[in-house]
């Protein structure tokens, strides 16, 4: 049973000891604010890149799997696994590119794991 998304809302900060990269090198910190959209989840992403930079991005939808354009050529995918884990995926219409993620939830400490790859 998939469980609600009430569980993933509120604020959440990702654990960068999980952080598993194949390109490039992971960011400094990331604080992710989530909100329940009318249909699914929508993410506001506060971050610093592995250079110190600042990123704010908002993005979202629903957790059905399917791929929806988001503009830049780019195509946003997240999907709800199981109860505990949601994958995120953004594909590069026109590159050979992906990028995909995979959040656990752990409610007790509100961190979100992350394995990224490419």
């Amino acid at each position: 049973m998939v469980r609600p998304l009430e569980a993933w809302l509120g604020v959440w900060q990702l654990d960068p000891a999980t952080l598993r990269y194949e390109h490039g090198r992971p960011g400094r910190r990331a604080l992710y604010t989530i909100e329940r959209a009318d249909a699914g989840l929508t993410f506001h992403l506060d971050a610093d890149d592995p250079d110190g930079r600042l990123l704010k991005f908002t993005y979202g939808g629903p957790l059905d799997g399917v791929g929806r354009d988001i503009g830049g050529g780019a195509r946003l995918v997240l999907t709800q696994v199981d109860e505990r884990t949601i994958d995120s995926a953004l594909d590069y219409l026109h590159a050979k590119w992906h990028d995909a993620g995979r959040a656990p939830v752990q409610e007790r400490q509100r961190l979100l794991p992350a394995a990224v790859v490419g």
